[in-house]
């Protein structure tokens, strides 16, 4: 008589094929996000070393040049007394008073000495280094190709000015739900009013400098993030979503 198998003692527990294709979605969205925060705190760390850099470089460089930059300024004044001088005292015929007008000019247009245009004379002179303005368009002979590229680059602008009005709200969404949580008002306790009031400094900072990354560094740091129910495809979606806009945030501070 042939031997029956015994039934299972316990019934195998068998995961959707969507809810399985939105894990493997929210982990690569998730590894992707990691790997920004990570470009971009390190960017961060290598622009505030150069920019400290350059401020101890640019002190060390005013202290050493300070005397030189007095000289200058002097020498600058100098030379701007010496031309009152000559046009107020000096008797010259129309044309040589007339280059002489013209070498102060250059001297000033060409960064040698300061710019203090003060005399009638330089509008004249103004104009005839600028006395061959590119033509008036006329809209009225616009090729239909023109037009077409105008049209290209004005849609082009708005649509970039969306996408930035839409970062701004996204990020301006993280502010607030931080803040909603660490606002020193929301807590009685004196020593975590000081704790709250420190976590709210970095907030506003990386809000006012448009830094999402450090926001969301924040709220995973203390891990006040949005839970998920893992078996939910609602849920799961809905992260994936938010994690996607998110990284699109990020790309684009990580670019600029």
């Amino acid at each position: 008589m042939p031997r029956k198998t015994p039934p299972s003692s316990h019934s195998t527990v068998t995961i959707p094929l969507a809810l399985s294709q939105l894990h493997i979605r929210l982990q690569f969205l998730e590894k992707s996000h990691q790997s920004l925060l990570k470009q971009i705190k390190r960017k961060r760390t290598e622009l505030n070393n150069f920019i400290e850099q350059t401020r101890t470089f640019a002190t060390k460089i005013f202290q050493k040049a300070s005397p030189s930059f007095q000289k200058m300024a002097e020498l600058d004044q100098d030379i701007h007394t010496l031309f009152d001088e000559i046009f107020t005292t000096r008797k010259f015929g129309k044309q040589t008073f007339k280059n002489i007008e013209a070498v102060y000019l250059k001297l000033q247009l060409t960064g040698i000495i300061s710019l203090k245009p003060s005399r009638k004379q330089f509008s004249t002179e103004l104009d005839e280094l600028f006395d061959d303005p590119e033509p008036e368009s006329d809209f009225s002979k616009e090729t239909a190709e023109s037009r077409h590229q105008h049209w290209e680059t004005k849609e082009s602008v708005e649509s970039h000015g969306k996408a930035r009005t839409e970062d701004k709200r996204k990020i301006r969404e993280t502010f607030l739900r931080l803040a909603e949580i660490f606002h020193p008002d929301k807590v009685k306790d004196r020593e975590t009013q000081t704790y709250n009031t420190e976590i709210m400094k970095s907030i506003n900072q990386a809000y006012q400098e448009g830094d999402l990354a450090r926001l969301l560094e924040i709220e995973r740091l203390h891990q006040v993030g949005e839970v998920i129910d893992n078996n939910s495809e609602d849920d799961l979606t809905r992260k994936c979503r938010t994690i996607k806009q998110q990284n699109q945030i990020l790309l684009t501070q990580y670019e600029t």
